[in-house]
């Protein structure tokens, strides 16, 4: 999918993208009542994700919240 986003971008464009932080994978119908799909990502593993992707570059901050899942990675991709 990032490959994809990537595709649509011009030169110097940016992706703007939060993850849930975290080990794994897991379904849940939590606040929805419906199943949904996560997948957990540590900023480690996200950067050869992006740059496989064709980002030239990338930040990537980690924040806690007060929501349910608490750590989230808040990441901007330029391309």
């Amino acid at each position: 999918m990032l490959k994809k986003l990537r595709a649509t971008l011009n030169e110097g464009g940016r992706l703007a993208i939060s993850l849930k932080r975290g080990d794994g994978e897991e379904w849940s119908d939590a606040k929805l009542g419906a199943p949904r799909y996560f997948c957990y990502w540590q900023p480690d593993r996200l950067e050869p994700v992006l740059r496989t992707a064709g980002f030239s570059g990338w930040t990537i901050k980690e924040e806690m919240t007060d929501c349910a899942h608490a750590a989230w990675l808040y990441v901007i991709a330029t391309a």
